[in-house]
């Protein structure tokens, strides 16, 4: 936690972890889903141990092979860092789900995995409050209306899914997401093994996903209005008011600028 909170005074000159100007976020206990069940309630006491001032956390994710290990797998885990109070966020709808079809020529279950989809439906009916991926969640549009109604926030990776859809961004479901009502957001994913970065995610979004500069300006709202840190740290609401409008100037001032420029990833804003 110390080390977050020195990384973030040096990003912003000394501007505390909350304040106006400052950086919003914290850590995420991550339990992963090839370790057996035991393993994820682990991480989620671990999570309590250290949410909030007293170490830094703000959730618990659960991430990993989806294909081969399903939610259902760590249920227990999930359910107690929802006892304990630590916000969830699980990686689901990541993988295949259906058979394979003229209408589903990538998405579809491999052989030997689980499909994908129940594991969107198990995050939902327990109450997660964020859902990274949810790649296959437009095949089912009755469950992508009840996620949308719930208000689950969807932490969508174009980048990182492509290589699912044939490396065809213009077929990533963000869109239809997002036209149904879904909480989306806009992420990176790893930085690192996706070798991307925030601005080339809307440089890709706009280009290649055909979406408006104004829809990304939504889900970049959507993304800060979600953060773990708000609730975890009780911030009082004009404190969180004063730093979203600060954010949301800032954020539409660089996507002013960013849509002035030719459309590359070599451009650096955000």
């Amino acid at each position: 936690a110390s080390g977050f909170r020195k990384g973030a005074l040096d990003a912003t000159g000394g501007v505390e972890v909350g304040g106006v100007g400052g950086v919003v976020g914290g850590i995420i206990i991550c339990a992963l889903r090839t370790n057996p069940p035991e393993h994820g309630v682990a991480m989620a006491e671990l999570a309590h141990k250290f949410l909030g001032e007293k170490g830094g956390v703000i959730g618990w994710d659960l991430a990993a092979d989806e294909g081969a290990h399903p939610l259902s797998k760590h249920l227990s885990g999930l359910r107690r860092a929802i006892e304990l109070g630590v916000p969830t966020t699980v990686h689901a709808g990541e993988w295949g789900s259906g058979v394979k079809s003229e209408s589903n020529p990538f998405l579809f279950t491999q052989p030997g995995h689980h499909d994908s989809v129940p594991n969107l439906a198990l995050a939902s009916e327990e109450g997660c409050d964020r859902v990274g991926h949810a790649l296959t969640l437009f095949q089912n549009p009755q469950l992508m209306e009840r996620i949308a109604a719930q208000g689950t926030v969807v932490e969508c990776c174009v980048t990182s899914n492509v290589k699912r859809i044939n490396g065809d961004y213009s077929i990533h479901p963000i869109r239809d997401m997002l036209a149904a009502g879904v909480a989306v957001t806009l992420n990176t994913d790893n930085r690192f093994l996706g070798r991307t970065t925030s601005t080339e995610e809307v440089v890709h979004a706009v280009r290649d996903c055909g979406m408006s500069w104004d829809n990304v300006g939504t889900m970049l709202m959507t993304a800060a209005k979600a953060s773990f840190y708000w609730r975890v740290m009780a911030t009082p609401e004009d404190d969180k008011a004063a730093w979203l409008a600060d954010f949301e100037a800032q954020a539409n001032s660089a996507l002013a600028e960013l849509s002035r420029l030719p459309l590359n990833c070599s451009n650096s804003l955000l």
